[in-house]
């Protein structure tokens, strides 16, 4: 319906509908994370940037792997390292201090 959004938990397998401001909502289009045939290593450095966190790659070769995906400025952090892992075949962990660290076994 208009103006409304509905958002799933996976965790917890529940959704919740919100209403919100359709116009402003679309402002996404101006400050979205594109990230177009682009390495681990590139990506990695602009999450750093973007979130105000660490990524850590346990694997040189996990730097070579190439993808393409497009996140709206809402997206949070694990969303993405969610995305990139399931892309690139990678599993991921986060630490105590909020870092996350990819590893897998790369791409030549």
């Amino acid at each position: 319906m208009p103006n409304h959004q509905i958002s799933y938990n996976e965790i917890n397998n529940q959704s919740s509908i919100d209403i919100l401001n359709a116009k402003t909502t679309v402002l996404w289009k101006e400050t979205d994370l594109v990230m177009d045939h682009m390495t681990l290593k590139e990506a990695v450095a602009i999450l750093t940037e973007r979130y105000g966190v660490k990524v850590i790659l346990d694997n040189e070769k996990i730097g070579s792997c190439r993808f393409s995906a497009t996140f709206l400025n809402t997206t949070g952090l694990e969303q993405v390292v969610k995305v990139l892992s399931h892309l690139n075949n990678l599993s991921y962990k986060w630490s105590k201090e909020g870092d996350v660290t990819l590893s897998g076994s790369g791409c030549e």
